[in-house]
């Protein structure tokens, strides 16, 4: 049919269509059969929330187009000059006139711009769907020690010891420009994580060391089902240097740092903002140990100080 046949410049700008179409049609859109939603109404769910509504803008040259053809429709194509007329005049023009007697062109305008409705649905569902994936792996906290000697023991993997050695290398012209590359191989982090989010076919198991502490008298075996996962690259270079701070602030409330290094402050976020370098300020209260505590303090120094070796 002709006059469906001028319609099809509407599939050609899909975005465009739902102005356009409120302005052509005033009756409902038949979405889903329902007939519930008003054709092309940007008032209304799914495009209401819609962010870039500029991209919905119907350019002058399609709106006179089918200003053109519905006024040839109408019999009153020697009366309708639109080619030097505005965006509001068309607009106006075209809500004046709706396509209401020609079932072919409404029922087609209906089958596109449901179309449209349903794909931007679709577009939004799965934009939340991949947003609440990221919220998800950004947000993974660890909170048990499972996670924690996880990463530790596939810190010694082979290929993570072989990363971490490499990390901070120079590198030459041919390394610097295929640094972005998706061949090159993965940097210490993105090592360590892809470790880390191992399948059950890798199984850590850590050592014994009663004399560290009594919970690691026994081999503990630790499944990725036993922790949070799956972390990204980003996530654990965030954990370890969070930790490395948080050790470094232990060892400086312990005294194992000393006049070695200046002291930070025990507030300062595991971000490191805002860290304050004047000890001046910083005034402790010391109560009196038992002999149990002192002896517990000596061990617990000594061990941070195997941790976290300093000279001086």
């Amino acid at each position: 049919m002709k006059s469906t046949k001028g319609l099809h410049l509407l599939g050609n700008i899909p975005e465009g269509l739902p102005p356009l179409t409120g302005a052509a049609a005033s009756t409902p859109a038949a979405v889903n059969g329902n007939g519930e939603r008003q054709l092309g109404d940007l008032t209304l769910e799914p495009y209401m929330d819609k962010k870039n509504k500029i991209r919905f803008k119907v350019q002058n040259s399609v709106m006179v187009k089918e200003v053109l053809r519905r006024a040839k429709q109408l019999g009153l194509k020697r009366q309708v000059r639109p080619s030097n007329w505005k965006t509001g005049q068309l607009k106006t023009w075209l809500k004046d006139n709706p396509i209401i007697e020609l079932d072919d062109d409404v029922q087609f305008l209906r089958r596109i711009e449901a179309a449209l409705c349903q794909a931007t649905i679709n577009n939004f569902a799965e934009a939340n769907a991949q947003k609440d994936a990221e919220a998800k792996t950004t947000s993974i906290q660890f909170r048990t020690r499972e996670p924690f000697l996880r990463m530790i023991v596939a810190a010694f993997e082979d290929n993570v010891r072989k990363a971490m050695n490499q990390e901070g290398q120079c590198l030459d012209h041919e390394e610097f420009d295929a640094r972005n590359s998706d061949q090159r191989p993965p940097n210490f982090w993105e090592a360590l994580a892809a470790k880390y989010n191992n399948d059950d076919s890798w199984i850590t198991e850590t050592e014994v060391l009663p004399d560290l502490q009594e919970d690691f008298s026994i081999v503990h075996e630790i499944y990725l089902t036993d922790v949070p996962s799956p972390v990204t690259a980003e996530k654990v270079e965030q954990l370890v240097w969070s930790y490395h701070l948080y050790l470094w602030h232990l060892s400086d409330k312990m005294d194992v740092l000393g006049q070695v290094v200046t002291r930070l402050d025990t507030k300062v976020a595991a971000s490191g903002d805002k860290v304050d370098t004047d000890t001046s300020k910083r005034k402790r209260k010391r109560g009196k140990n038992t002999e149990e505590e002192d002896d517990d303090l000596t061990n617990l120094r000594r061990k941070l100080a195997n941790c976290l070796p300093v000279s001086g």
